[in-house]
This record gives structure tokens, C-alpha cells and sequence, in this order.
């Protein structure tokens, strides 16, 4: 997605993305109450490019996509994994990140570390409290 609209002379505006949530988890996700999926889409506005987009986007290590994904955890900017993982993206676009090397795997397996679980019957996160979280 971001090779294709940077060598069409489009960037994508992060600040005005907009989550389009269809209101209803796959039956998979309702059944298990984690889904290794997203289940948000994303509207992107993008503008022409003033100038040439940089040649080489960059790739951040597992440790770096890991502590995002905890700070965004910890600055309750997110509900579910699904609104965790736009999160990151709507970061990787801001900072020019590879979003091709951004796996929802490794983010979802973050995210079932120590200070929460996703509730089965609403796929929203719930916090342990304070003094059980490592995060």
C-alpha cells in the first residue's frame, strides 16, 4: 500500500485516518474472544506530494513495534488489538515505518503479555489491576 501510493506521487495523511468498524466480529472471534485478525477497516486520505517521497521507508525491530504497542496499550488510545494495530499503523505512517514488515501475529501476541486479556463476549481489552501489571 505505501510503495503503491508513493510511486503514484500520493501521500497518505495519518492524522486524518478514520476507522470504519462494521460492528460485528467474525464468528471465529465471538466463539474464542481473540481472533488473530483485524477486524477494523481503514479510510485513508491521502494528498499529492509536494516534493518526492523518501526512497527507503524504515523497518523497526520487534522491540520497537513491541513498545509501541505497549505504550499505546498503557495510553488506553485503544479498545481491542484490532484499534491497537490501526494505532500502529497511523505510527508507522507518521514515522515513515515499512508497514510491509508490521505483522498482526507478533502485535496480538504482544498484547496477550502480563496487565490485560481480551474479554470473550466483547473482544475489549480488560485491565488487571495496577499491581499485577508489569506494563
Amino acid at each position: 500500500m505505501e510503495r503503491a501510493t508513493r510511486n503514484a506521487g500520493f501521500v497518505i495523511d495519518p492524522d486524518a485516518l478514520s476507522v470504519l468498524n462494521k460492528g460485528q466480529r467474525s464468528i471465529k472471534g465471538l466463539a474464542g474472544g481473540f481472533e488473530n485478525v483485524v477486524t477494523l477497516d481503514l479510510i485513508l486520505t491521502m494528498r499529492l506530494a509536494e516534493q518526492p517521497a523518501t526512497p527507503r521507508l524504515y523497518e523497526p525491530s520487534h522491540d520497537e513495534v513491541a513498545a509501541a504497542t505497549r505504550t499505546i496499550v498503557t495510553g488506553r488510545r485503544a479498545e481491542t488489538p484490532s484499534h491497537v494495530y490501526v494505532e500502529l499503523v497511523r505510527q508507522g505512517l507518521r514515522d515513515e515505518w515499512d508497514l510491509a514488515t508490521l505483522d498482526y501475529g507478533f502485535v496480538s501476541d504482544t498484547l496477550r503479555g502480563p496487565g490485560f486479556h481480551t474479554d470473550p463476549a466483547s473482544g475489549r481489552f480488560v485491565r488487571e489491576p495496577a499491581e499485577q501489571r508489569l506494563f
